[in-house]
């Protein structure tokens, strides 16, 4: 083989591992493009997933606060709703033996006998206002009347002391071992508990 037959077969030689070198290249860097391509997406998915999962927690706590604030906002309204009708209400029961006195007659006749009925004895001690005693002493006359004969008969005292109240009756045994307080203050006590009770309640989905 002549010197330039064999310098063309040399080029020739090189050029071929040249291409192949070059196409090896290309090849390889396709390959660790289209790796960091599906790496990327991977850490892309991820990013996205975690920040729709945040979204989803924010959105949810967002919307728990949203509908907390709101209970919050109808409870309180509720409550000075409530307030405003006591207050109205022992307004009322203020004025009551002046200005309604029949009624009010009827009221405290219920009280007397709610409370007698609840101490079941017939030996009793009667704790009324000053102002009360003379229509105090009037029920309780009728109350034994229309138990006279019976094995109810009614033994009640008026106490001395004087009922710091509104209205109403605190009635005690005379030994003073049971009382029961049937007054004004511990009726809109009652009602205000029992009321308020139903409305977290309802608040919060149990009644």
């Amino acid at each position: 083989m002549s010197s330039e037959a064999l310098k063309e077969d040399i080029r020739k030689t090189a050029r071929e591992k040249a291409e192949k070198v070059l196409t090896d290249a290309k090849t390889q860097a396709e390959t660790i493009l289209a790796e960091a391509e599906t790496q990327a997406k991977k850490i892309t998915d991820r990013r996205v997933q975690d920040s729709e999962r945040l979204m989803a927690q924010i959105e949810r706590s967002e919307a728990a606060k949203a509908r907390m604030e709101c209970a919050k906002s109808v409870l309180s309204a509720q409550s000075r709703y409530v307030e405003e009708a006591f207050r109205q209400a022992e307004t009322r029961v203020n004025e009551l033996p002046s200005s309604e006195p029949d009624l009010y007659r009827s009221v405290l006749t219920r009280f007397i006998t709610e409370a007698i009925a609840q101490l079941g004895s017939t030996h009793l001690v009667a704790v009324v206002r000053y102002s009360d005693r003379g229509l105090v002493e009037d029920v309780l006359r009728k109350i034994k009347a229309e138990r006279m004969g019976s094995a109810l008969t009614l033994d009640c005292s008026i106490s001395a002391e004087s009922l710091n109240a509104r209205g109403g009756i605190l009635l005690h045994t005379d030994d003073m071992r049971a009382y029961y307080v049937n007054t004004f203050e511990s009726r809109f006590l009652k009602a205000r508990d029992e009321l308020r009770g139903k409305v977290v309640d309802t608040m919060l989905g149990r009644g």
